[in-house]
């Protein structure tokens, strides 16, 4: 991770900046869904084996950020969407580990069904971990 702040990464004055937002691969297509089937992943559940490649390479190419989803519970029927499937602190803390110029951040935290103290450590520690990105 550079000196800079995730702040810094992300707001650049007189430039756009973009970032992405994982999961990477959720393939609604028809020939992405015959991938999900071939491969048994439930529906929704995304194809998570090339995420860190894939977010080494958003580094690499000057992507400003990489943004997460906390999705706690997978509810396929009222929306078929598993998200990041990993815990959105836990995985943010492997990303501090594999990248070095992008800035990590979540696009959304279910605060209800967590306990402040122990999210306030969650984010804490990725923070500490990623440099401050």
């Amino acid at each position: 991770m550079s000196k800079n702040s995730a702040l810094d990464l992300v707001r650049k004055p007189g430039c756009l900046t973009l970032g992405i937002e994982l999961p990477l691969d959720n393939d609604w297509s028809s020939a992405g869904e015959a991938r999900r089937v071939a491969a048994g992943r439930p529906r929704g559940v995304p194809d998570l084996s090339a995420q860190t490649h894939l977010v080494r390479r958003a580094d690499a190419l000057g992507f400003a950020a990489v943004w997460m989803r906390d999705v706690p519970v997978f509810d396929a029927v009222n929306m078929g969407d598993a998200g990041s499937v990993y815990d959105v602190f836990t995985l943010l803390g492997y990303f501090a580990g594999v990248t070095r110029n992008v800035a990590l951040g979540t696009a959304a935290v279910v605060l209800p069904i967590r306990h402040p103290l122990m999210t306030a450590k969650a984010a804490a520690s990725v923070d500490a971990l990623s440099g401050g990105g």
